[in-house]
């Protein structure tokens, strides 16, 4: 999912992973930065992170999402709940 609306798809290309780092221990690591360690996993190679830097392999998508900690929770139902 990427921004609003959510869209859904039927196989997967890629697989988006984000890791929580509230510490910001990894900081001199260009996949790690603004509370997030980023990856992009391609389907057909799946063992491989493709993604270089978080800035900018990955930030221009989350940008809509900076006031949910770059989570787009619109596909996330269960995250909207308190």
């Amino acid at each position: 999912t990427t921004g609003d609306p959510v869209v859904w798809g039927s196989d997967a290309a890629v697989w988006f992973v984000m890791v929580k780092d509230a510490k910001g221990r990894f900081a001199s690591n260009p996949l790690w930065g603004d509370g997030w360690g980023w990856a992009l996993f391609k389907a057909d190679a799946p063992a491989k992170n493709v993604a270089v830097s978080y800035a900018a392999d990955c930030m221009g998508c989350h940008v809509p999402a900076a006031k949910t900690d770059r989570v787009f929770i619109q596909g996330y139902p269960t995250l909207t709940q308190h």
